[in-house]
């Protein structure tokens, strides 16, 4: 096991027992009001979230929408998260973006505050694209800072620039963004269609 899944590890039986050492409130509301207002139209997607964690959005948009849960899987290599999201009922796994193969195709990706932490932005598009329907979309949010931890979470600088070219190498024709902060710190939300 690697130190950054030891890291996630840790982190999530901490926020398990209550302790949200590196979970943001406001954070967690900005994407769950984004995705509430496209509930109706996401639910239905057959989804795939990366580095799902506990999964505690499709928990929250399930219960108004139990349909997400049923179309929906996440991945994680956080086995603690996995977990948890188990013990809701959730369908997930542990696996690796880079790793993870199916026989379903997926018509919505999900990446909240998992970009920062994969390495190889090149096999994440080239995974989009095999695991795919013919029409798909991608939602996630980045920081827009560098972080300066000195734990274990591998963590590169991200910005525009590197979404843009993370979606465009997955066939994504068009995205948009929108610029917040949380409690001063920046974030991009991005959407992303073919």
């Amino acid at each position: 096991m690697d130190s950054a899944t030891k890291y996630w590890n840790e982190e999530w039986k901490r926020r398990d027992q209550g302790n949200y050492t590196k979970c943001n409130g406001g954070k967690f509301q900005f994407i769950q009001e984004r995705l509430n207002s496209r509930a109706a139209y996401i639910a239905p997607l057959k989804t795939l979230e990366v580095g799902c964690g506990s999964c505690l959005h499709v928990k929250t948009l399930s219960f108004e929408h139990p349909e997400w849960k049923e179309n929906y899987l996440g991945i994680d290599l956080a086995e603690e998260g996995i977990s948890i999201a188990k013990r809701w009922g959730i369908n997930a796994e542990i696996d690796s973006i880079y790793n993870f193969k199916s026989d379903e195709k997926f018509q919505l990706f999900l990446f909240f505050d998992v970009l920062e932490h994969l390495k190889d932005h090149d096999r994440v598009s080239e995974q989009i694209k095999n695991l795919s329907a013919d029409n798909f979309c991608v939602m996630g949010n980045i920081p827009l800072y560098e972080s300066h931890n000195d734990d274990d979470a591998f963590e590169r600088p991200m910005n525009v620039t590197d979404i843009s070219k993370l979606l465009n190498n997955a066939g994504i024709g068009k995205f948009i963004n929108i610029i917040y902060g949380i409690q001063g710190w920046p974030y991009m939300w991005f959407e992303g269609q073919i």
